[in-house]
């Protein structure tokens, strides 16, 4: 059973970690412009793209803020509706008979 969890492990966290790390190092060598032959201008480096977000990190923060305080919102009135809907449809039989 130990030897299956570490498979398990390896498969699920391992194997992407390996392919993320394999893209970032193909992008950042620059074999990706090569292979879809563009430039650094359409695909930036991300050490580029790294720097750039730190020069303009304090100017990024109120839009940050913004789109956060509307996604957290979204998500919670999502929850607040998809709770409510549950319930009526357990309430009520014959409205929570048409689900999945």
């Amino acid at each position: 059973m130990k030897g299956k969890a570490i498979k398990n492990i390896i498969t699920t966290v391992g194997l992407p970690v390996l392919f993320g790390a394999l893209i970032f190092t193909l992008w950042q060598t620059k074999v990706l412009h090569a292979l879809f032959k563009t430039d650094e201008i359409i695909l930036p480096l991300p050490t580029r793209i790294g720097s750039i977000i730190g020069d303009n990190f304090t100017n990024m923060l109120p839009q940050i803020a913004s789109t956060l305080i509307v996604a957290l919102g979204g998500l919670v009135l999502g929850s607040i509706l998809g709770y409510f809907i549950g319930v009526a449809g357990a309430v009520f039989k014959k409205w929570g008979m048409g689900g999945l």
